[in-house]
Order: structure tokens, then sequence, then C-alpha cells
């Protein structure tokens, strides 16, 4: 069985686009796969939490909920909309989730068409951090772009590599 930690980083505003994109993971689940699923978050109360616990409901998947103090990334770069203190909270898996010498981060505005265990086994030694570029960084197009004068990639991904490119990667993906 193929154990895959998924880390999903959202708040109260979103809930609805979290769930569907963590239901449609678990919907393309293989019999194989179990995901542990973690939540980082602020304002998530205990109702909503017990709603999205019950997307895992009856399955063999987990969801735990992490409260992180959104006061931790006070003075970060940030605005009022969509790019608050919360994007920054994707930087805390490897101090929160020590058990782990791996996951997956996915954003909530995604709709998983196929089970990840292939994503997941793909070996990533020589690597500090894989990313999937997923659309172009264009600031006349992109609003939420504009705000981060050092936001200057080509496309919207980090990747910080040792001895590969990234494309290796994703042609084998």
């Amino acid at each position: 069985m193929a154990n895959i930690p998924m880390v999903f980083c959202f708040d109260s505003r979103i809930i609805l686009g979290a769930s569907v994109a963590i239901k449609s993971l678990i919907d393309c689940a293989k019999d194989s796969t179990y995901y542990d699923i973690r939540i980082f978050h602020f304002d998530l109360n205990l109702n909503a939490q017990k709603n999205i616990s019950k997307l895992v409901e009856n399955t063999k998947h987990n969801i735990a909920f992490h409260y992180i103090n959104p006061e931790l990334f006070k003075g970060a770069p940030h605005n009022n909309g969509s790019w608050t203190e919360l994007v920054y909270y994707r930087l805390l898996i490897p101090e929160i989730l020590r058990e782990y010498d791996k996951v997956i981060y996915s954003d909530v505005d995604v709709l998983f068409k196929g089970d990840l265990e292939t994503v997941y086994n793909i070996d990533l030694s020589n690597y500090e951090l894989a990313a999937v570029p997923v659309e172009k960084n264009n600031k006349e197009t992109m609003i939420c772009h504009k705000y981060f004068p050092e936001n200057i990639n080509e496309d919207i991904y980090i990747f910080e590599k040792k001895n590969a490119k990234l494309n290796d990667l994703k042609t084998r993906a």
C-alpha cells in the first residue's frame, strides 16, 4: 500500500473549493493508495473541521488539522486578497511533518483526475524540492502576480535543484 502524505493550506473562505479538491483526490485513489491528508489553517472552527472530515468517512484515508498561528508570518509580503500569510504555511511542512521524508503539497484550486502514487514514487533524492510549472508568469494579464516585484520567474513555481532539471521530473511523471 502506498502511504502518501498530502498537505493543503486554506482558510474558511475556500472550504468549498478545498472540499472539491480533497474529494476528487480520494475518489481517484487506487485501492492500494492511502492518503494522509494534512490541512494547515488558521481559522477553521471545529464545525468546519468536522464537515471536512466527513470527506474521508468510510474510507481508508485520514484528515488531520494543524492550526498555524498567522503571527508567525507577520511582516512577510502579502495582500488582503488571495496572497495572505497562508501562502507561507507550506514552508512549515518539514518542521510539522517530521515523520515524512517527502510529502505532496497541493493548492486547493485543483481537480485531481488520477491517483498520485506514480508521482509520489519519483526518486527525488537529488532534489531539495520538486515543483510543476502550472502556468506562465504573465504580470500583464495575471493581476495577483503584480503584488510581488521579486516574482521574476518565467513560470509560476519555485524549484531548487541539485543535479537535474525540472523537465526530467515532469516528463517522467
